[in-house]
């Protein structure tokens, strides 16, 4: 090193106390040799032995200075504040000497210590780390797997991966280069563990010699190794790998593929749009899996959206038979909110952790906006030069005490020697509100776009990119309006200073809360209720109403009782449903807004009086009945209902799929006929009645694989031996849960693909049935599910229908 170094020889020895480590020493020579020395771990119990080792390895320059100017601060250890009693409890004690000039100078540190030794001892913490993780991976069998999860943790971090903390200490991962290399060199004698980490840490080296291996491992049985190798084909440019990338994808592989073939950006472009122009068929969903990518990553995409993928977008639409729905929100978001030109230099993930590629500056602050003029603004604190990692603070402004009140700042990822918890840098500014104002947000950079599957990092080029927007409302009337903005700027930007946009960004004010009349009773925002506590007792007595109305016991308890549940046609599509306090005398409404709206339910009351008289409602909904004590809800065990032999029993009408729609009970109204191009009688029927239960099932299970659905439902809803079965059996209850969805999917792709207009009204008749007959199949099978991952498996089915569209239906149960 430039001026040479001024020691000869600086040695450490660390050994614990209370706490049951291994004696640790490490000497380091004037020329850069270290040498680390571990003792032996005995055998004790369970716990197996770990044998001594001696590693030697040659620092480079640039730690080397670094050690010389810590030694500095110290005065070569003569310094006040090395030695001395310890401070806290099971503290760890040094033993640090340093030779220079012939001369040897020893301390002996007990514990963590002041500053300038403070520093001194993280250095050595460091290295100490340092060779331990490369000990653990090398010789001692039962530390490798924790080593290695270990590395990977950093490796994340690194990456940006939310959630993940940077590492302590600054390693020198170049340690672990051999170790991973010979992984590569054999990749098929070890496990997924030793691959991941291998390449992950290759590619944050950046070693291109290795590139070929890691092209191979794209194709590998783990999924995990082959997110893994794509992630770094990309870092490393590997263009080679794209047709590998595709043959990967199409063969099963994970999102992640997907994602990593349009990180290579415009090189990738042409394969991209052939695959998605393709469609999404009944036996291929890489164009619907690549549009799916698109969404899940649209404000991080690599530059500007490419025209070419455009229109290879709408071609697969009209070509597809399924996932229509992701390739309407993709088109609309190229249309509404195309991404921004500009390199992807610097990223925000969803923990606000700031993520750049190349050094450059990161701009930020805040400004209000009143009558379309700004009123007031403000630079956020800017992070200190040299700081590589930080994370902006990215917490929604609030308004309190008549002060609307703002943060911004931001906050260190990686603590400073011997301090814990990283430092904050922040500053709140309080700006003067009207009384009785709220303050509504209406935009979030992290949260996921339309039909996304989850939050993703979002991207900051050169113009302002808004980070949150929102509203201070007073009633329905706009007061003021809030943005949250960042950009970056290289050292030869002219501007180099927060000033707010000359044009701000577009954007509306929340939409007005719901204004509606429910049989006479005026609903709108004061009427809004707004108690949790009464709003969770409304769910509890929703999900005891959906088990009391298939038969069940409810174990939780509420105070409200469900009295009324409106049809879906009432009120102009909201659906109503009335809760009833009768001990309080009032009563709440509950109304659910229409699923494309994007909005959920809101809960109104309470109101005062009998809800029957004030509403004029007609007891569609029984009140639950008390059992007297002992008795049981329902018949006798083993005994069915007794029923008129003379006269069959006629079911009400009632709302396809409702609740209180009697398992197998037509959805028609009473005296209806039977839909046309059904039979009256199943061969399938007549052949099951004979059978035992697994033959039986056997038979329905295979009429289930051919495409049977019509004659399958006719089988298993038909009174007999068969509909016995499915009440009480789970098999044939997830069989015809299972056949019921199909059926739906199979009758819209049939209807999708007529290009006379669909749906008609009677097709929309028939949609609406058939979602009644999955409904009521989904709410016995979930009530018969023998175990949470049963449950979990109809669940996730069950939203698969919801995502599928034109799938309006609705379950309590399910939802609960």
């Amino acid at each position: 090193p430039e001026g040479g170094i001024a020691f000869e020889a600086v040695s450490v020895s660390i050994k614990a106390t209370l706490w049951r480590a291994q004696p640790q020493d490490i000497t380091i020579s004037a020329d850069g040799t270290c040498v680390y020395r571990i003792e032996e771990r005995p055998a004790r119990g369970k716990q197996r032995r770990w044998g001594p080792a001696r590693l030697v390895h040659k620092m480079d320059a640039k730690r080397m200075l670094k050690l010389q100017k810590l030694l500095e601060k110290t005065k070569w250890l003569t310094a006040p504040g090395g030695e001395g009693p310890a401070l806290h409890t099971d503290a760890a004690e040094w033993r640090i000497s340093v030779t220079r000039g012939g001369k040897t100078r020893a301390i002996t540190c007990r514990g963590s210590r002041p500053e300038p030794y403070g520093s001194l001892m993280w250095f050595f913490r460091a290295v100490a780390k340092q060779e331990n993780l490369l000990y653990r991976m090398n010789w001692v069998g039962g530390g490798r797997a924790e080593a290695l999860a270990e590395i990977l943790g950093h490796m994340e971090a690194y990456r940006g991966v939310s959630g993940k903390g940077y590492p302590l200490f600054d390693l020198d991962y170049r340690r672990y280069e051999p170790t991973f290399a010979r992984v590569l060199a054999k990749p098929l004698g070890h496990d997924d563990g030793d691959l991941t980490a291998a390449i992950e840490v290759l590619t944050y080296l950046g070693r291109q010699e290795h590139r070929g291996q890691i092209v191979k491992l794209v194709r590998d049985r783990s999924r995990k190794v082959a997110a893994a190798a794509a992630r770094s084909v990309v870092a490393m440019d590997a263009r080679e790998a794209i047709p590998v990338l595709v043959d990967a994808h199409q063969a099963g592989g994970t999102d992640e593929l997907a994602w990593q073939l349009i990180r290579f950006g415009k090189a990738s472009v042409p394969t991209i749009a052939r695959l998605i122009e393709q469609g999404c068929t009944d036996n291929d969903f890489t164009s619907g899996k690549l549009v799916r990518a698109y969404l899940d990553h649209w404000r991080e995409l690599p530059g500007p959206l490419d025209k070419r993928i455009v229109a290879a977008a709408r071609a697969g639409q009209a070509k597809s038979r399924h996932w229509l729905e992701y390739y309407d929100a993709f088109l609309e978001l190229a249309r509404t909110q195309p991404p921004p030109p500009g390199e992807a230099v610097c990223r925000v993930n969803q923990s606000g952790d700031v993520l750049r590629s190349r050094p450059v500056r990161l701009i930020y602050g805040w400004y209000v906006l009143a009558d379309g003029k700004i009123v007031a603004h403000k630079a956020g604190p800017p992070a200190p030069p040299g700081t590589a990692r930080f994370s902006l603070l990215l917490s929604s402004p609030r308004i309190s005490e008549g002060k609307l009140e703002i943060q911004s700042g931001w906050r260190a990822v990686r603590a400073k020697p011997g301090k814990w918890p990283p430092p904050t840098v922040s500053e709140v500014a309080r700006l003067d509100v009207p009384t009785g104002t709220v303050l509504k947000m209406t935009y979030w950079a992290a949260h996921p776009v339309k039909r996304a599957n989850s939050w993703s990092a979002f991207r900051i080029t050169k113009r302002y990119t808004t980070l949150w927007d929102g509203w201070v409302m007073q009633g329905d009337k706009p007061v003021r309006r809030l943005v949250y903005v960042a950009r970056i700027a290289d050292k030869a930007d002219p501007v180099q200073t927060f000033s707010p946009p000359a044009a701000p960004p577009p954007g509306s004010p929340p939409a007005a809360g719901l204004r509606t009349t429910f049989r006479g009773l005026k609903l709108s925002e004061s009427t809004r209720l707004t108690d949790p506590a009464v709003v969770h007792d409304t769910q509890v007595a929703l999900k005891n109403h959906a088990i009391r109305s298939q038969g069940g016991k409810p174990r939780d308890k509420s105070r409200t009782t469900v009295i009324y549940k409106s049809p879906l046609k009432e009120a102009g599509g909201y659906h109503f449903i009335v809760y009833h306090d009768a001990k309080a005398k009032v009563f709440y409404i509950q109304v659910r807004l229409t699923r494309r709206s994007g909005r959920g339910s809101e809960f109104h009351g309470p109101f005062r009086g009998d809800p029957f008289e004030t509403l004029k409602l007609k007891r569609i909904l029984p009140p639950p009945t008390t059992q007297p004590a002992g008795a049981s809800p329902g018949p006798a065990k083993g005994k069915p209902p007794q029923a008129d032999e003379k006269k069959p029993a006629a079911h009400p009408a009632v709302r396809p799929g409702s609740p209180q729609a009697p398992e197998g009970a037509s959805t028609q109204p009473g005296g209806a006929k039977p839909v046309p191009g059904e039979r009256t009688k199943s061969r399938l029927l007549e052949r099951a009645s004979g059978m035992d239960a697994n033959a039986a099932y056997v038979l329905l299970k295979r009429a289930f694989l051919a495409g049977r659905y019509e004659e399958l439902e006719q089988a298993l809803a038909a009174d007999g031996q068969i509909r016995r079965r499915w009440l009480s059996e789970f098999r044939f209850a997830k069989l015809r849960a299972r056949s019921a969805a199909a059926r739906f999917r199979k009758f819209r792709s049939i209807g999708r693909s007529n290009p006379n207009g669909w749906p008609t009204a009677e097709d929309a008749k028939e949609l609406r049935r058939l979602a009644g007959i999955c409904t009521s199949a989904f709410e016995h099978a979930f009530r018969l599910a023998p175990s949470h991952f049963e449950q979990g498996r109809l669940y996730c089915l069950w939203n698969e229908m919801l995502g599928t569209g034109y799938f309006d239906a609705d379950s309590e149960l399910m939802r609960s």
